[in-house]
């Protein structure tokens, strides 16, 4: 099972974004978990309680910061950053 995150304050960039993952995940037989995150502490809730993700999709510019401070919280050993 793939789990994936995407953390956006944009609810219909969230719902987009699941739905083209979902049809890709479908397409390829791949097994995928997709967890939405309107807001950072929820995110960051799900990781203390779940642990971490397999892709995690943040967004640039959040009302609770950005996706560079979310990603840098992240312990390196864990995660390979893409800008």
């Amino acid at each position: 099972m793939l789990r994936i995150g995407i953390c956006d304050d944009d609810e219909n960039f969230l719902k987009e974004l699941e739905g083209e993952l979902s049809k890709y995940a479908d397409g390829k037989d791949i097994m995928a978990e997709i967890e939405l995150f309107a807001e950072v502490p929820l995110l960051l809730a799900a990781l203390e309680k779940r642990g971490l993700f397999d892709i995690l999709f943040l967004d640039i510019e959040l009302k609770q910061g950005t996706g560079i401070e979310v990603g840098k919280r992240m312990p390196a050993r864990y995660i390979n950053l893409f800008w």
